[in-house]
């Protein structure tokens, strides 16, 4: 009973959002269940007002039912995804884990389906820092089991997830997220060639500078001295150094 009058609720939270013409993003979902639910409000929504929820959005992407994502698609919904979350942190989490709730067929098919997102157009997109992009690739737990092997995905595929496609799902993909004319300066100069290094390291790579709409942000100390490097405003320092601070620095 309590089930149904959340989703009763649900529904009627979104059709207010559809009829204010206003679009639902960041919805935290998590569970095969959930998933379905949400996608079946959604179409009802579609129904009624066709078009009106292409651009919606997840978040997560944990334990995505394989058969919602055709669906997903059809309604041009987006996901947002966090792997490190999916994969690694089941491992992590012991006795607590979808893992051991659920079972590992379970996890190794909806953990987080991502390449199956992408084959048929969804625009997915990472939550993550690079540790997750690298479980993109790989779909390594820390254990060195692999989870859902078939969803992995090439670097190509892996970086623009993190770049272009995060840019869309905040509607601004016409304005960053790629290093083209007419869009804002906004890029990271790595430390390793992500194309080429052994993908085992792509977590470790870090930050040499960092540029906001054609402005200095960061500068790695080594970097700067190398190159003497020192633009006005930025922050000249190294990436542990920023972390060992916190947030409370900015």
């Amino acid at each position: 009973m309590e089930q149904n009058s959340r989703a009763i609720a649900s529904s009627i939270f979104f059709n207010q959002v559809a009829q204010a013409g206003l679009r639902s993003a960041n919805a935290h979902v998590f569970g095969e269940r959930s998933h379905t639910m949400m996608i079946d409000a959604w179409e009802r929504i579609d129904e009624n007002q066709p078009g009106v929820v292409k651009g919606w959005a997840f978040d997560h992407c944990n334990l995505v039912n394989p058969s919602d994502i055709p669906r997903a698609a059809r309604l041009e919904l987006m996901f947002s995804c966090n792997m490190s979350n999916a994969i690694t942190s089941n491992v992590e989490r012991g006795a607590r884990s979808s893992l051991v709730a659920l079972g590992p067929e379970v996890l190794h098919s909806y953990g987080a389906p991502i390449k199956s997102m992408i084959d048929v157009g969804i625009n997915v997109s990472s939550e993550g820092e690079w540790d997750s992009i690298e479980t993109m690739i790989m779909h390594l737990d820390p254990k060195g089991v692999v989870w859902g092997p078939d969803q992995r995905i090439d670097r190509a595929t892996a970086l623009r997830v993190a770049t272009q496609n995060g840019a869309n799902y905040i509607l601004k993909g016409d304005q960053v997220g790629s290093i083209e004319a007419g869009k804002f300066a906004n890029m990271i100069v790595l430390d390793q060639d992500y194309m080429t290094m052994p993908v085992e390291e792509i977590g470790e790579m870090r930050p040499l500078m960092t540029m906001m709409a054609g402005q200095f942000i960061f500068v790695r100390t080594d970097f700067s001295q190398e190159h003497n490097l020192k633009p006005a405003g930025a922050e000249i320092s190294t990436h542990e150094e920023l972390i060992a601070v916190g947030p409370e620095a900015f």
